[in-house]
C-alpha cells in the first residue's frame, strides 16, 4: 500500500472519527518505514493534525518534530548512499574516478553532515520546549 493510500484511508475513514486511533496508528506506521519513507510519509499526514488531529497534545509541535527529525534521518540516508560508492570509483567501468568521489564526498556530504547535525540538534531544542510548555501548565493546575 502506498504512502498516499495509507493518507488517503486516514482522511476519508480514520481521523474524522477517532483522533487518537489516528495518532496511534501514525505512529506505530512511521516506526516501521526506512528513513526517505518515514520523512515522505510524515509529510504527507502533517496536514492532518491542523485539521482532525487538532485535540492531540502538541499536534503542531508533532508536525514539526517528525520533520526535524526524519528530515535528519532522510538526509542520513541520502549521505550514507553516496558514501557508500567509494569503491566505484575504482571500478574502470565507472565514467568517475576518486578523485570526483573525493570532491562529491567534499562538497556534498560535507553539508549534508552539518544538516543532519542542525536538524537534531532544534529537534532537541523543540522538545526541551515541548517540555517546558508542559511544565508551565502543570505549574498553573
Amino acid at each position: 500500500m502506498s504512502i498516499a493510500h495509507v493518507r488517503e484511508v486516514l482522511e476519508e475513514e480514520i481521523a474524522p472519527n477517532d483522533s487518537a486511533l489516528c495518532h496511534r496508528f501514525i505512529e506505530q506506521w512511521l516506526e516501521r518505514l526506512e528513513p526517505i519513507q518515514k520523512l515522505a510519509a510524515s509529510i504527507e499526514v502533517s496536514h492532518l493534525y491542523l485539521l482532525d488531529l487538532v485535540d492531540i497534545p502538541h499536534a503542531e509541535d508533532t508536525i514539526l518534530s517528525r520533520a526535524l527529525h526524519n528530515g535528519a534521518g532522510a538526509i542520513e540516508a541520502l549521505r550514507s548512499e553516496l558514501l557508500s560508492n567509494r569503491d566505484l570509483g575504482r571500478n574502470p567501468d565507472a565514467s568517475f574516478g576518486l578523485k570526483f568521489v573525493k570532491t562529491l564526498e567534499t562538497e556534498a556530504c560535507e553539508p549534508l553532515e552539518t544538516a543532519i547535525e542542525r536538524l537534531r540538534s532544534n529537534s532537541d531544542r523543540l522538545e526541551l520546549l515541548i517540555q517546558r510548555a508542559d511544565d508551565e501548565v502543570k505549574g498553573q493546575e
